[in-house]
């Protein structure tokens, strides 16, 4: 049995190939998109809230998005701006540590040239050319967090005036509602959409006590235990606590450098609390704070936290966390007969 196509569909599966090609081409941007769009998405719901009370109180919506957002920038600017004499701390630590190694090495060399060993002056000069190529691993590595940096700078802009056009112009969601939504559905999306930013704003509430426990728990340690820059470490922590688990692992790590100033036994009576208040809340308290707000099991909140951090390190769960709230709020929503 012959089997004859028409010259229409052959031409449909040379289209459909040239499309999965260049499909398969743009996978990386594509992603890259998917995600932009989707923190974009986010945020407008987080904000939108916000937004609505303060235009309730007189104040325009443009200014309510533009205080906002310009006041995450200036927090991760001013968490910068903290961070930095901590490590230069370190980095000045590590310089007088390195000075005997320095004065060992040009003595071993001299010692070299006097015995005319040729086995450890080839071993100086393979130790050297190592040290040579760390410093051009180290040199392209900066150059690579250079150009992240640009392109993360970019996407934050576009972030930044995406959102501000979708909150700041009331006019801007019923736009998209009617080139995208059927009408017979527009009431019933625009309760699902305000049933999902009251959900984001409960999980925010959450994070903000998350971030509490870890600037209060680390500070109360660094104070009692003397640790230099302890207050501006449990700050730091606080801050970063919004990408989950990044907060309490920069703060223990920063905690430690600094404590290892004063004594060995300074530093490890750090770790060992530290340790302790991030299994705390990382095992006890985030599982609680958000099951309790977002109306999620706990143990859904664990696993998808590991899965996120799986897939995608620190960023990935970032964005679990939101995600299950606004799958759980569309659930409820669609299907109140589950009773979830």
């Amino acid at each position: 049995m012959n089997l004859t196509l028409p010259a229409r569909t052959w031409l449909a599966l040379f289209g459909l190939g040239v499309a999965i090609y260049i499909t398969i081409q743009a996978l990386p941007l594509l992603r890259s998109l998917l995600m932009l769009l989707l923190i974009i998405g986010l945020l407008a719901l987080l904000i939108v809230p916000v937004a609505d009370r303060c235009e309730r109180w007189g104040v325009s919506r443009r200014m309510t998005v533009a205080t906002t957002l310009l006041g995450s920038l200036g927090l991760l600017a001013t968490l910068l701006l903290m961070i930095l004499p901590v490590l230069f701390e370190s980095l000045q630590l590590l310089a007088v540590a390195l000075r005997p190694l320095a004065d060992q090495l040009e003595l071993q060399s001299e010692l070299v040239s006097v015995a005319g060993l040729a086995e450890l002056g080839d071993a100086g000069q393979t130790f050297l050319g190592q040290v040579a190529t760390s410093i051009g691993w180290a040199a392209g590595q900066l150059g690579t967090l250079v150009g992240q940096i640009g392109a993360l700078s970019f996407a934050a802009f576009v972030a930044f005036v995406c959102v501000f056009t979708l909150v700041g112009n009331r006019a801007a969601a019923p736009t998209l509602l009617r080139l995208f939504v059927p009408t017979r559905y527009h009431e019933r999306t625009a309760n699902l959409v305000r049933a999902v930013s009251d959900g984001l704003a409960r999980w925010f509430v959450a994070q903000l006590a998350i971030c509490g426990y870890y600037t209060v728990s680390y500070g109360i340690t660094n104070l009692v235990l003397g640790v230099p820059y302890g207050l501006p470490i449990a700050l730091i922590a606080g801050l970063l606590e919004f990408i989950p688990y990044l907060g309490g692992i920069v703060g223990l790590v920063l905690s430690v450098a600094a404590a290892a100033t004063i004594s060995p036994t300074t530093a490890i009576l750090v770790a060992i609390c530290n340790t302790i208040i991030g299994f705390g809340c990382v095992y006890i308290v985030a599982p609680l704070a958000f099951s309790k707000a977002v109306k999620v099991p706990a143990a859904l909140i664990l696993l998808g936290l590991f899965i996120g951090g799986m897939i995608g390190g620190f960023f990935a769960a970032l964005l679990t966390v939101p995600l299950i709230t606004v799958a759980m709020v569309i659930l409820r929503e669609l299907r109140p007969d589950l009773g979830v």
